[in-house]
């Protein structure tokens, strides 16, 4: 199983990112191992998609379908509080605070389905919290 930030998620479903290609490399090379999601990630991308600056801009509606179409046959990571919980101490863990915690909810959701690893574009925000060898770029993974 490989977890995927949205990060990747967002690069993978917008032609125009500069990140495009390699999400979606990514994504197409580790598909058959099962990819997963923190079920918070699914409502990041969302906001992210429809504030992004493209013209045409992405409404809402194009938004859940591109996110909720993506992620089909996906592992979706529901979260509880057990969830919530091992996210707020992987962040105590390492010293940090604020926005960490979103990070880290990416982390506690791959651990409880036991990924391999994590995809991100933001490595160093997630070495922090995480073992730096499950944490990797597109490009890498």
């Amino acid at each position: 199983m490989i977890t995927v930030d949205t990060s990747v998620l967002v690069a993978s479903l917008v032609s125009v990112h500069p990140d495009h290609e390699l999400a979606t490399q990514a994504l197409d090379r580790h598909r058959s191992k099962g990819l997963s999601i923190c079920a918070h990630g699914l409502a990041e991308a969302f906001a992210i998609l429809t504030r992004l600056p493209v013209r045409p801009r992405i409404t809402a509606e194009s938004a859940r379908v591109l996110v909720v179409s993506a992620v089909a046959g996906w592992q979706i990571v529901s979260m509880d509080l057990r969830l919530y919980e091992r996210a707020m101490l992987l962040v105590q863990g390492c010293e940090r605070s604020g926005g960490a915690v979103y990070d880290a909810l990416h982390v506690a959701a791959a651990e409880s389905v036991t990924a391999d690893c994590i995809i991100t574009f933001n490595r160093d925000d997630f070495v922090a919290i995480w073992s730096p060898e499950k944490v990797l770029e597109p490009a890498g993974a």
